[in-house]
């Protein structure tokens, strides 16, 4: 039997828009946000039409349970059948969560030194690192 997995992130978030990086910290969807994750719900129903023999799998966070709600409204799934998974939860970053990056270079700019957009979220002081991560 063939499995297919569709992966989708959640809309975008109030930090989303004013450049704030969130790790776990929780930030609520915003007006675009939520048309984005209903277009995209919009598209996985074409694919896959009735939703019933589904599995959709969370993470708690917030702005991915509120996306979870749009995309389970939108696509006739019952919303009381997600499972939630803690591991499916964005990386920590510690101390940088619910700042910009420009506050980060400033306060710690070394850190930053030899990283590149793939892992500088781990080298956040109090944050998880890349085996954290991957261990979860």
């Amino acid at each position: 039997m063939q499995q297919l997995i569709y992966l989708f992130r959640h809309g975008e978030t109030e930090y989303n828009s004013e450049g704030r990086y969130q790790g776990q910290l929780d930030s609520p969807l915003t007006e675009l946000g939520r048309e984005q994750v209903q277009q995209n719900a919009r598209m996985l129903k074409a694919f896959i039409g009735h939703a019933h023999d589904w599995k959709i799998i969370s993470s708690p966070l917030g702005r991915a349970v509120e996306s979870t709600e749009i995309l389970c409204e939108t696509i006739d799934y019952d919303k009381n059948n997600v499972e939630f998974d803690q591991r499916l939860t964005e990386v920590a970053v510690g101390q940088w969560a619910g700042l910009k990056m420009s506050e980060i270079q400033q306060t710690w700019p070394n850190l930053l030194l030899n990283t590149d957009a793939f892992n500088w979220y781990f080298h956040a002081p109090d944050g998880e690192s890349y085996e954290q991560v991957v261990n979860r």
